[in-house]
């Protein structure tokens, strides 16, 4: 079982990297995992939850991480991080644990619009994921290259 932290950055790692915003080609409804043509050819994108997912059926899943896990409950023990605490317990996210709350948060960085640049389609959405790590008591690290 995966740790909120270990989530997070891979999560935000596989968000800063992603060529594009995992959506379908008709009405740009975001997706776990989909397929669209870049530079040529067919590429694989995964949502901020779909990266965390196996390979299996509920890749196809269309909605709510908090309904993927009613529908596949197997999944619970592969992505929920058990660890996950609100920093501010002001807030009352709603969900059954503060793990899905921090799952249901990422997915909705990926999939909020101004979060992307519009037409380079490129992850724009830093802060959000920054205010993100601040609300759970998370790190926030950038790797920078090295000259």
């Amino acid at each position: 079982m995966p740790t909120a932290q270990e989530v997070f950055d891979k999560v935000r790692t596989h968000l800063e990297n992603l060529p594009a915003r995992a959506v379908d080609h008709e009405g740009g409804q975001c997706q776990y995992r989909t397929y669209v043509p870049i530079e040529g050819k067919m590429v694989e994108l995964r949502c901020a939850i779909g990266v965390l997912l196996p390979d299996g059926e509920w890749l196809n899943f269309a909605g709510s991480v908090e309904g993927l896990l009613h529908a596949y409950p197997q999944l619970r023990t592969t992505i929920e991080p058990l660890d996950a605490e609100m920093v501010d317990r002001n807030w009352d996210h709603g969900y059954e644990s503060d793990g899905l709350a921090l799952l249901a948060e990422l997915q909705s960085v990926h999939d909020t619009g101004s979060n992307w640049h519009w037409w380079e389609k490129t992850f724009v959405g830093r802060d959000a994921l920054k205010r993100l790590a601040d609300k759970f008591g998370l790190e926030y690290t950038v790797e920078t290259e090295e000259a």
